[in-house]
């Protein structure tokens, strides 16, 4: 079990630059994707993209390995006690971790400004990229008030992720303010676009994947140590068949000996009477009678009840 322990854990290792390939090549795809619906939603709703990026988000699900409805749930209800009342919340995606830890993620960005950014020149693109950004952090600060970190029923991570499904408006707003991933950070939030996304999801699928080994080799193990003790068991077991076999053995060597040796056994007596006239339909076998018989007049100077 160890060695096959060793050699898969091996084999994950030599196949990582095909694993970062396959990773590298769904980045451009949902790149692809993204700028091409991107540019289909031109002037659409906030509510239409909010729709698109969970699209966006259950497709990265979908690549990253995890299964969903095991690892990861969609469109999950939380409720949350407060004062006035339970207030019922609805996180876009949980993600199952070992030992009872989820994360939770957030797609409902709006792309409104962003959009609007990438059809302008001069200081009009200028302006939108400026609202680009306060979009973001105005969706920041309404996920920080949410505290998806203080649900009932739902044992999060420290930290919430908040996806943009779009790369360039991702980095953009990044590149454009350097503090907002570190404003992001102290309000306890991940900003992450597909590929960041994808990479740290496909990290929770490997420790899946490592969990369920682990937890093979347990089973092995305890299943192991229960045939172990049914073997020790059934040795036992058989050591006391075969001590009541030999038991049974010379009890029938003794049986044997009342039956067929020494004067006044039983099968030479049993051939007095049928000498004598016992009616009978049947004859014990000669070479038993025979022996009984020779075994009799050999011992026939003891006393009864004195031979072998």
């Amino acid at each position: 079990l160890v060695q096959q322990t060793y050699e898969k854990e091996a084999k994950e290792r030599l196949t990582i630059e095909n694993e970062l390939k396959r990773l590298q090549t769904l980045n451009t795809q949902l790149h692809h994707d993204a700028k091409a619906l991107t540019t289909a939603l031109t002037g659409t709703q906030n509510k239409t993209q909010g729709n698109w990026g969970e699209m966006i988000l259950e497709s990265v699900l979908e690549h990253s390995g995890l299964q969903k409805g095991r690892e990861y749930t969609v469109q999950a209800a939380a409720v949350r006690q407060e004062e006035d009342g339970a207030r019922r919340l609805q996180p876009d995606v949980l993600v199952n971790l070992p030992e009872g830890k989820q994360i939770v993620i957030d797609s409902k960005v709006s792309l409104t400004a962003y959009v609007r950014y990438t059809q302008s020149t001069g200081a009009e693109a200028e302006r939108e990229l400026a609202n680009h950004v306060a979009s973001i952090r105005a969706h920041i600060k309404s996920l920080a008030a949410k505290d998806y970190t203080d649900l009932e029923g739902v044992k999060t991570l420290d930290f919430v992720f908040m996806f943009v499904p779009v790369e360039p408006a991702y980095l953009l707003a990044l590149q454009h303010d350097p503090n907002l991933f570190q404003e992001c950070f102290d309000k306890r939030i991940m900003l992450t676009g597909p590929s960041t996304l994808l990479a740290t999801l496909r990290t929770v699928a490997h420790i899946w994947r490592n969990e369920q080994q682990n937890q093979n080799a347990l089973a092995i193990a305890a299943e192991g140590g229960r045939l172990y003790d049914k073997f020790t068991g059934f040795v036992q077991t058989l050591e006391a068949v075969g001590k009541n076999i030999d038991q049974a053995q010379s009890q029938f060597q003794q049986a044997y000996k009342q039956l067929s040796q020494g004067r006044g056994n039983l099968v030479s007596r049993a051939e007095k009477l049928r000498a004598l006239g016992v009616k009978t339909t049947k004859r014990l076998q000669r070479d038993l009678t025979e022996t009984a018989q020779e075994s009799a007049l050999q011992d026939k100077g003891l006393p009864e009840g004195e031979e072998d």
